[in-house]
């Protein structure tokens, strides 16, 4: 009797041992910061493309058009150096670093560019520059965004797995656990008849 308790303490245990370990799983994802690395490189290929519209506006449009480009570029600037700079600092991954290493001249160009053209709207070759690495950021930053985007599918399978494999082991402990605690149901005694 005194081995059941034993094995009962033990199971139920480890059942809350693991009943911990799948919460802690739960919660897991929450730790990530994936989804905000894959929202800022989208928002980052469209905050490159606006540029390059307000370049193209600046160039080819009507000066009453102008002051509607200058500010958006005003507006757009910041964040977009802003999110570069955090992209930056947050990325641990190596395959994704090597991408925004890669990202980084085309940005710096386009900063600089865009910088310039706030300060002389009708400079054509801060328009150029502009246009010339717009794209290859773009690209990159998609890049980026599908990548991340892969890993994170990955990673979520894997949780399930493990996921699974924890609930199925919770479910057999309790099994367990409800064998264990069954009571052996006494054996009537039978009275022996006297003759």
């Amino acid at each position: 009797m005194r081995k059941k308790s034993i094995y009962r303490s033990i199971a139920f245990s480890l059942a809350m041992a693991l009943f911990v370990f799948l919460i802690g799983f739960q919660i897991l994802p929450l730790s990530y910061n994936e989804s905000s690395i894959i929202d800022q490189t989208d928002l980052q290929a469209m905050r490159a493309q606006r540029i390059a519209k307000d370049a193209l506006i600046l160039s080819y449009r009507p000066n009453g058009e102008h002051a509607q480009a200058i500010s958006e570029l005003q507006n757009t600037l910041p964040a977009w150096e802003r999110q570069q700079a955090w992209l930056q600092q947050n990325v641990r991954n190596p395959d994704i670093q090597t991408l925004l290493d890669q990202a980084q001249p085309d940005y710096q160009a386009l900063d600089t560019a865009a910088r310039q053209l706030l300060a002389h709207p009708t400079d054509q070759t801060q328009m150029v520059i502009i246009l010339q690495h717009e794209r290859n950021y773009s690209l990159l930053m998609n890049q980026i965004s599908s990548l991340v985007q892969e890993r994170a599918q990955a990673i979520n399978s894997d949780l399930v797995i493990f996921q699974v494999a924890i609930t199925v082991a919770i479910i057999v402990l309790v099994i367990l656990l409800m064998v264990l605690s069954r009571q052996p149901k006494p054996v009537p005694i039978k009275k022996e008849e006297t003759t």
